[in-house]
């Protein structure tokens, strides 16, 4: 109707028939509203009566501040039926739509008040009883923001009521000063609640790392790198703070499924048929309390852990955390075993499977017969027996590899991986399997004696044959090949060029962008703790890599001359599986922003481009790089026992409004700091949260998802 009035073809008899038409139905639609707010109103009535009374039995000597709550709770409720009241008295439809509708929203408000109170009120009456559990420091933190929030609103509201009493008639007064009394009460309620969070945040045990993020953040030189990684002390750190790594990292799985235990119970709990589920709470709160029992024994384990690692460090705080980087970045030590591993490609979890990749074995390297079996128990995957002599990269698929000839025989047969438990060669086994070996199966040894598969998993149940760490055993089996073979095995690290830190054995072959002195563009696939071997780089192709000054690598793929040569590589990108593939640009081996390359084009001219540099160079001279021996760390697929790809913090990500405030939006920010931490910007009048670096940390605004954006922003344009 207000379209049909805009015509300005019109007569004014067609205009008076439509405004006429369009008040009656504005008239109908607010007595409809008037209709559905009372409906509204009433239900919520009803509904407060029921969490009244549920309330009220947890009411008791002990919980006197629930009977306060209560006496509060009725206060604003009465107020609330006197606006109910007021409107039924209204002179107009508007003014009764008004105030409907305000009744409506405290009442909801209200009803929630007292759901969450019954629910916490549930919750400390299981963990008195139960001696658990049931919210993470994550839930208090949000309850804390949440209430800081509404005190903040109410603090808010208080003020306006201040205002209007300084100027109300003599008549108006009752009504704003029950008004107000009912918002100090309110206030009251959530700062009562607000200081029993802090108490319980304040007495919440302090998470303390192994190694600290601060140790990635040191600036370390590749040959400094290979220094540390010699060093006896460093052996002996790496060993004992991966193993309180893994624990830490146990504890962390544990937490999470205790989260997820904690969550099932509060979800059920705030269930109005919560009679009906009362085993399945018990169930969720017997497995809680044995999640906190093994985490308790867990971080025991873990304080002794940290000790004894913490004692092999160095006194030099530098020092100190050269070696917690390499830890973290998962760097083994290069001691002799481990340059045995080197050089014979030992991947340290047992085997490595790389269909793609050119065979390890051949005529100069062939693969090793009767090598002297290691100690302990372990198991293998045999997968042929041959009489006659076979092609050396028959078994290019994975390594390691070696035979076994059998006594009184020409038969010799070949065996993959090692392996220091049942669950983790069957894996190996299927995976072989599915390469087209279809008849391997899984052999064991104790001490070097060939027995059973059954007899080996009752031993190492029993504990009657004990298998070595995966690291050790792979070094063991190094040292032992290596002998065989007659390598040598020296512990002596020269210095080397820097920019060869990616020529290593088993490494996706890439050029170092150190050495490329011109402008290019390119795109970045990852972040890496160390350099990766080619099943780690999404099947791209024309890598190139640059070390970052903590040690970590960064991988790129494609030399481009411009942002829109580079795209189709980045869909590739993606397409391959690389979340957040972007293009960027380099300039002297230096990573620049777009509109710096950009400004660098304009100014110098196409002959700043590398492709343009190459093309003008005439007398290529060949470096030789020396080989550098570090081991790999190679996985089984689908297994790593520490993380090697990083999160990429190159790309940030910020949400902002759609509207745009001339004014400073308080309850906006209000509204969106109870699930975030959010800011007005006054140079372009929205409001926006802080910058993240991984989309899984952006606050959930799942309520306000029309009225904001989500905004990526490249490295290097912050601006």
């Amino acid at each position: 109707l207000r379209t049909d009035l805009n015509d300005p073809s019109l007569t004014s008899e067609d205009r008076k028939e439509l405004q006429l038409e369009l008040d009656e139905t504005k008239a109908a639609q607010i007595a409809r509203e008037n209709e559905i707010y009372q409906e509204t109103v009433t239900q919520q009535q009803e509904e407060m009566v029921s969490l009244s009374e549920t309330l009220a039995k947890y009411s008791s000597d002990e919980r006197p501040e629930v009977q306060a709550r209560l006496s509060i709770y009725q206060a604003e409720n009465q107020f609330i039926q006197a606006q109910v009241e007021a409107a039924e008295q209204a002179k107009t439809s508007e003014e009764k739509n008004y105030l409907l509708e305000q009744a409506a929203e405290r009442q909801e408000r209200l009803n929630d008040q007292l759901s969450m109170q019954i629910t916490e009120e549930k919750q400390r009456s299981i963990e008195k009883d139960e001696q658990v559990v049931l919210v993470s420091r994550e839930q208090l933190e949000q309850r804390r923001r949440s209430f800081s929030v509404q005190i903040g609103e109410l603090n808010t509201e208080l003020i306006r009521v201040d205002r209007e009493i300084e100027k109300a008639r003599k008549k108006d007064l009752p009504a704003l000063q029950t008004q107000r009394a009912t918002l100090l009460s309110q206030r009251s309620i959530l700062e009562l609640q607000l200081e029993e969070v802090e108490q319980r945040l304040a007495t919440w045990p302090t998470k303390e790392e192994t190694i600290g993020d601060g140790a990635l953040e040191l600036e370390i030189s590749y040959n400094e790198e290979r220094g540390v990684a010699t060093s006896d002390k460093y052996q002996d750190y790496f060993n004992l703070a991966n193993e309180a790594l893994e624990v830490e990292q146990q504890i962390a799985k544990l937490e999470s499924e205790l989260k997820g235990e904690q969550d099932a119970v509060n979800v059920l709990l705030s269930d109005p048929s919560v009679q009906a589920q009362d085993e399945e709470i018990r169930m969720h709160v017997r497995r809680i309390k044995e999640l906190q029992g093994e985490i308790d024994g867990l971080s025991i384990d873990l304080v002794q852990r940290r000790y004894a690692a913490e004692q092999v460090l160095p006194t030099d705080r530098e020092e100190a955390m050269r070696m917690q980087n390499l830890v973290l970045r998962g760097i083994q030590p290069i001691k002799t075993a481990v340059l045995a591993t080197a050089l014979l490609q030992m991947p340290s979890t047992g085997l490595a499977i790389n269909e793609n990749a050119p065979s390890t074995y051949s005529v100069e390297n062939p693969i090793p017969v009767d090598v002297e079996s290691p100690t302990g128990l372990y198991y293998r995957v045999q997968i042929g027996a041959f009489a006659k002599p076979i092609p050396q990269d028959l078994f290019k698929e994975f390594v390691p590899v070696s035979g076994e000839k059998i006594n009184g025989s020409n038969i010799t047969r070949y065996m993959a991986g090692f392996f220091n438990n049942s669950n983790t060669v069957v894996e190996a086994r299927d995976q072989i399997r599915a390469l087209g070996y279809a008849d391997a199966f899984v052999v064991a040894y104790c001490d070097g004696e060939r027995i059973q598969f059954g007899e080996a998993r009752r031993r190492e149940q029993e504990g009657t044959c004990v298998a070595k760490g995966s690291n050790e055993l792979m070094m063991e089996v190094a040292v032992n090949t290596a002998e065989k073979l007659g390598l040598p095995l020296t512990s002596e690290v020269k210095e080397v060029p820097e920019h060869t830190y990616n020529n290593v054995q088993g490494a996706a072959k890439a050029d170092p962008i150190e050495m490329k002195q011109g402008l290019f563009y390119t795109v970045q696939i990852g972040v890496f703790n160390r350099v990766v071997g080619p099943e780690y780089t999404y099947g791209m192709e024309e890598l190139m890599t640059v070390r970052l000054p903590n040690g970590q690598v960064r991988y790129a793929s494609g030399m481009f001359n411009s942002v829109e040569e580079a795209m189709p590589r980045r869909q590739k990108a993606l397409n391959n599986g690389v979340v957040g593939a972007f293009v960027t640009a380099y300039y002297k081996g230096e990573r620049i922003s777009l509109a710096e390359a950009d400004r660098l084009l304009q100014e110098n001219g196409r002959s700043i481009l590398q492709s343009e540099i190459e093309k003008s160079t005439e007398v290529i001279v060949a470096i030789e790089e020396p080989q550098v021996l570090v081991p790999r760390n190679d996985t089984i697929k689908g297994t790593s026992a520490l993380p090697v790809e990083v999160k990429q913090v190159d790309q940030l990500i910020q949400i902002v409004s759609r509207e745009q405030f001339d004014e400073f939006p308080r309850d906006v920010l209000n509204r969106y700091n109870a699930e975030g931490n959010f800011y007005y910007d006054a140079r372009d009048k929205r409001v926006k949260s802080v910058i993240y670096d991984n989309v899984d940390d952006l606050p959930r605004l799942w309520n306000f998802r029309n009225d904001i954006d989500t905004v990526y922003i490249a490295f290097g344009d912050m601006s």
